[in-house]
């Protein structure tokens, strides 16, 4: 099984073994599970498979409707945490529905580059603990790592 590009099974680790996929085709009960497939690579797959789900509403049907308010109220203020990688492209999406107020990266240069196209305007942070010190900020963006997600976001939550 391939959950948006996350190996989970014999047919990925050693290749497209045909006589393998034949076997597996065979077989009398579809949910059989896959014994290559680990609890962690599973429980991964499925959050991925989840996600993948979910964001395509989350960037199609719900911000839709964003553009539908037009008083400043409504436009929230973001905090951006982690704006390397895919955070690079989250900065995009947030500044059309609200007003990044704060970037936070432990690389300057990714920081330095979100700053830049925003125009300047966002103050720059090294940490996140430290920008969630603001009382301004309506929204926490977390594009962080995978093992950084739960304390940005339960700090996130705290504050």
């Amino acid at each position: 099984m391939i959950a948006y590009g996350v190996p989970c099974g014999a047919v990925v680790r050693r290749g497209l073994d045909p006589e393998r996929l034949r076997k597996n085709s065979r077989r009398e009960d579809s949910m059989t599970p896959d014994r290559h497939c680990n609890r962690r690579q599973f429980l991964h797959a499925a959050g991925l498979s989840a996600g993948g789900v979910a964001v395509p509403y989350w960037f199609t049907g719900a911000n839709a409707r964003a553009d539908e308010f037009k008083s400043k109220n409504d436009r929230p203020h973001v905090a951006m945490v982690g704006v390397g990688g895919w955070g690079s492209r989250l900065v995009q999406v947030f500044a059309k529905y609200g007003e990044i107020v704060a970037v936070c990266d432990v690389d300057q240069r990714h920081a330095a580059k979100a700053k830049a196209a925003l125009g300047g305007k966002p103050k720059v942070y090294e940490d996140y603990r430290k920008l969630l010190e603001r009382n301004d900020i309506d929204v926490v963006a977390n594009a962080t790592p995978e093992h950084w997600h739960v304390p940005v976001c339960m700090d996130a939550c705290r504050a």
